[in-house]
């Protein structure tokens, strides 16, 4: 009786330390999955910020790249207007010396007589 007391309790004992170490094994487990969902949840906030920088960064290249198309298309209407006051003060000019150049054919095919 005595011996079977004992192996009882030795018994006892062993299952004692199998459940302690399965209760370890599954803290441990558990720790690792918490562990795995922290990181993936980190994973996925580090996208959503590197998302979010990226669509910054595209926005902000757009609107840059749209204040220079600005500015070129600014300077090309400078330009042309430039272009259209010279091309209309050479007209003018043309002009003029046409119409003094025909004066001059008047003046010398009909001059004036003075009395």
């Amino acid at each position: 009786p005595r011996y079977d007391a004992l192996y009882g309790e030795e018994i006892c004992k062993q299952e004692s330390k199998m459940k302690s170490r399965e209760q370890e094994r599954k803290r441990r487990q558990d720790t690792s999955k918490q562990q795995e969902e922290l990181e993936r949840i980190r994973m996925e906030d580090c996208y959503e910020v590197t998302k979010q920088n990226l669509i910054y960064v595209e926005t902000k290249l757009e609107h840059e790249s749209m204040e220079r198309k600005k500015a070129q298309w600014q300077e090309e209407v400078e330009q042309l207007k430039e272009a259209t006051k010279a091309c209309y003060a050479r007209q003018e000019k043309i002009q003029q010396e046409r119409l003094r150049s025909m004066k001059e054919k008047k003046d010398k095919l009909y001059p004036v007589k003075m009395k």
